[in-house]
């Protein structure tokens, strides 16, 4: 579960005992394993490269094959490093490139 304001990203990690019934359920009824609060140009940043890592060792072709539900989200992670480079200042090397 992802919560943000204008210059954090506070992650939560749930647990459910039934993976096909979580989806429906309310966060109550699953166990917190984790939760941190990252500052957002730090979040953005490791998830673009996060998705670079994923493009990079699969492909989209590979990545469909592999989690057949869903294509790699290219217009998304295009639109994540877009407004990342435009509104965070990040002091991080930034040679990730996206399809």
């Amino acid at each position: 579960m992802l919560h943000t304001t204008d210059d954090a990203v506070n992650l939560t990690i749930y647990k459910f005992p039934d993976v096909a019934l979580s989806p429906n359920l309310p966060d109550s009824h699953g166990t917190v394993l984790w939760q941190a609060t990252y500052p957002r140009p730090a979040f953005a940043h490791a998830v673009l490269e996060a998705a670079h890592t994923v493009l990079t060792e699969h492909g989209e072709a590979g990545y469909l094959a592999k989690w057949a539900m869903h294509p790699y989200l290219v217009p998304r992670v295009q639109g994540l490093r877009r407004l990342h480079m435009r509104d965070d200042v990040c002091d991080l090397p930034h040679g990730i490139s996206c399809p």
